[in-house]
């Protein structure tokens, strides 16, 4: 039989330290999401992917009625992204355009330019999910 030792009174505090632990994932989610929604607008002004890898380059048809680099910038309206945390600890990403998915799996006419990612996690997106963590759990302990 192992005997404990010490004050029974400070039971209550590690119950009240679990308690903060327990909204970590979900104030993760909520810093995260304004974090990724901005590496997904500076995605957008550097014509990039959530890689770093750039976007297929306009068309000369497009170049020639006046559109200038990079793709996707012209109105604004794909980088107006929604980012914001889901039920639980997830991030949701919606995009206001009907035609965001286009861009991102591209067409038979069009080369995709995925703001999404496509394969495993993007780096810049892992750390801001990380740095979130780290802030989220100093606050709890």
């Amino acid at each position: 039989m192992t005997a404990f030792k010490g004050d029974i009174g400070q039971l209550g505090l590690v119950g009240a330290n679990l308690a903060k632990l327990a909204s970590v994932p979900s104030q993760t989610a909520r810093e995260a999401a304004n974090g990724i929604r901005e590496a997904i607008r500076q995605e957008f002004s550097e014509g990039q992917d959530p890689y770093g890898r750039s976007w297929a380059a306009l068309a000369q048809a497009t170049l020639d009625r006046g559109r200038t680099p990079p793709p996707l910038t012209d109105s604004g309206d794909m980088a107006d992204v929604d980012v914001h945390p889901a039920a639980g600890a997830g991030i949701e990403i919606e995009f206001g355009p009907e035609y965001a998915g286009f861009h991102q799996t591209g067409t038979r006419n069009m080369p995709a330019r995925p703001p999404l990612p496509t394969g495993g996690f993007p780096t810049t997106w892992a750390k801001v999910i990380s740095d979130a963590a780290a802030k989220q759990f100093r606050k709890a302990v």
